[in-house]
């Protein structure tokens, strides 16, 4: 009987991405492993990694690195001022992305990781346009339509 493909989605929740370490070590264990990953804010750098078929031991220290980077350079910016522009519709994110892109592409680089075309394995990663609010999914999946949805096919892992 062929082996049965899963897809394993990485929940966002910055810090929480560390729980997904532990499961998908647990997974591992019982030699379940990932066909196609899906995730949201921190979860799908976890994913894309994953995608990448990076190991979850250099997954986890590429966590490490970001977290620390993250907080010395106080590139977390949620204050009262920064919730209030997500109700008005003029908001930019949680954190300051310009560095956060930088370290992120230092990260994904150690692993030849710049493009959707560089993982081994399909990756969606869901998004919201906070100016208009509507949901906007990044794919290497060239087929891959959702109607009602932004779907973006031709995107470095970094603007995603």
């Amino acid at each position: 009987m062929a082996k049965q493909k899963i897809g394993i989605s990485c929940a966002g929740g910055g810090i929480k991405a560390f729980s997904q370490i532990g499961v998908m070590r647990y997974l591992h264990a019982l030699d379940i492993h990932g066909a196609a990953f899906s995730g949201t804010s921190m979860g799908s750098i976890v994913a894309a990694f994953l995608a990448a078929g990076v190991p979850i031991d250099d997954i986890e220290a590429a966590l490490l690195d970001i977290e620390k980077a993250v907080v010395e350079e106080k590139l977390f910016k949620f204050t009262n001022a920064q919730v209030f522009p997500l109700i008005k519709n003029d908001a930019s994110g949680l954190i300051s992305p310009e560095p956060f892109i930088e370290i992120l592409k230092t990260q994904l680089a150690k692993y030849g990781i710049h493009d959707f075309k560089d993982l081994k394995h399909p990756l969606i990663v869901a998004a919201v346009d906070l100016n208009s609010g509507q949901t906007v999914l990044f794919t290497n999946l060239q087929d891959f339509e959702y109607p009602e949805h932004i779907v973006i096919k031709d995107a470095s892992l970094l603007e995603a």
